[in-house]
């Protein structure tokens, strides 16, 4: 049930129509009467979407018959899943830190692919308990997906073993073209390796949106792994773009503001542009730091170490005037395992907005471990520090040969698509939650109100 094909663009949306049908109606009926209430969101989705239509029409035509596909077997406008698409790729990934690792930074010649995705519940609550499903579209490669299908899905595991983790970072330096998740699903269903991923954002006009913390539109940076050991991040704004390759070191890292592009060009921010900033800067230092550390010795025991670590790391924070010890009192979401640490303070303060600022960004939802050599994701449903990871084995719907479909110690996917039963989008929500949500969407447009003049 996982993976979800089609032969063309129509029937895929077909086919995720008899799966999601009435979760996307929900979904799109929600965010719809949302945007009714003021003049400026509305024409905001309105905007998004034709948007959406036109680059897509050009560059993934089959990705508009499978919204095609799935308006007619659910009876919603084309126009009105395309805005709904547009609205939930700018409401996803506040905050993450990824890193990846070949040869010979790891042991046994593995090569390892990590994001911790930290980011709002109302994000989790929206998915499945298992958020992963393979999208599998007849002449392109299928891979595995993080979201919900045809609405949204960023690719983390194709077929030919190339991945990618994201995360998002603000910029000024904006201008239309296709989206992140555009862009990652394009390279996913075409490319085999991290250089050719490279060319897909080289060759497209790149979609940036001016945004510092919760911008509607974020803009993705990405680290990218291959089985042949390519492994490289890519920093990009609407004019610029950089691909910065591992080496021979094998380690790379990522957080969320541009460490390799020229910040004064893209408008990536800093501490002394942005104070929330802190904390990526922060974790960063420390994943490099804990790479380090472990170098030629990562292997899965390491990484799920690395992603529970609590420690913060001030070193490259002097530059900006913060300067204490690693025990000190912490800037908000500066800890690779996020955690709301700083809550109770803001609230004793009566900084109320700084408090939900920190919920919204400074947790940790899910971490993903992958495998490319074995087709294998660990997954980690909450806070690593505390959950235990699960492997799950993804050779056998991905279509892989039958020597890597026997991979041992690892659990296939479900059988069948786990559907919360509560969820950001449903009607039934207590007082509290219908709050939360209220004040989720009022502080986005508070704190981005400039991307919607």
């Amino acid at each position: 049930m996982y993976r979800i094909h089609g032969r063309n663009g129509l029937e895929l949306g077909s086919n995720v129509a008899r799966i999601y049908g009435k979760k996307i109606k929900f979904i799109v009926n929600f965010l719809a009467s949302w945007a009714r209430k003021k003049p400026h969101r509305l024409e905001y989705a309105k905007r998004e979407g034709k948007l959406k239509e036109a680059r897509l029409s050009e560059t993934a035509p089959e990705t508009i018959s499978s919204f095609e596909g799935l308006s007619r077997s659910i009876a919603e406008s084309r126009d009105d899943l395309l805005s709904t698409s547009a609205i939930l790729e700018s409401l996803i990934l506040p905050a993450c830190t990824n890193f990846g690792a070949i040869p010979p930074a790891t042991t046994n010649g593995n090569i390892i692919l990590s994001w911790n995705l930290d980011a709002s519940h109302f994000l989790k609550l929206s998915m499945s308990k298992f958020p992963l499903y393979i999208r599998d579209l007849r002449g392109s490669i299928p891979y595995l997906c993080l979201g919900a299908p045809i609405l949204y899905g960023i690719g983390m595991m194709n077929a030919e073993g190339l991945c990618c983790v994201v995360n998002a970072c603000g910029l000024t330096d904006e201008g239309e073209g296709l989206s992140a998740i555009e862009l990652n699903n394009i390279a996913m269903e075409r490319c085999a390796s991290v250089g050719d991923a490279a060319e897909i954002y080289r060759q497209n006009l790149r979609k940036a949106v001016r945004s510092m913390t919760l911008g509607m539109l974020m803009n993705f940076n990405t680290i990218w792994l291959d089985t042949k050991g390519g492994l490289s991040a890519f920093e990009y704004s609407h004019n610029h773009f950089h691909e910065e390759k591992a080496g021979e070191r094998g380690t790379m890292a990522s957080a969320n503001h541009h460490q390799f592009l020229d910040r004064s060009l893209t408008g990536s921010h800093d501490p002394n542009t942005q104070d929330l900033i802190a904390g990526s800067y922060s974790r960063l230092a420390r994943m490099w730091n804990l790479l380090e550390e472990n170098y030629g010795k990562i292997d899965m025991l390491t990484a799920k170490r690395i992603t529970s670590d609590h420690i913060p790391d001030y070193s490259t924070l002097k530059n900006f005037g913060i300067e204490r010890e690693w025990w000190q009192e912490m800037p908000d979401d500066s800890t690779i395992c996020a955690h709301a640490w700083n809550l109770k303070r803001h609230l004793l303060k009566g900084e109320i907005g700084k408090a939900f600022l920190e919920l919204s960004y400074s947790m940790t939802i899910f971490s993903f471990q992958l495998e490319p050599l074995r087709y294998k994701l660990w997954f980690t449903n909450g806070h690593p520090c505390k959950r235990q990871a699960i492997p799950y084995h993804w050779g056998n719907l991905l279509g892989t040969s039958e020597k890597a479909s026997k991979e041992e110690f690892a659990l296939s996917p479900p059988a069948k698509v786990v559907h919360e039963k509560r969820g950001l989008f449903r009607e039934n929500k207590n007082p509290t939650e219908a709050w939360m949500e209220k004040m989720w969407y009022e502080l986005i447009e508070e704190v981005e109100r400039h991307n919607f003049k």
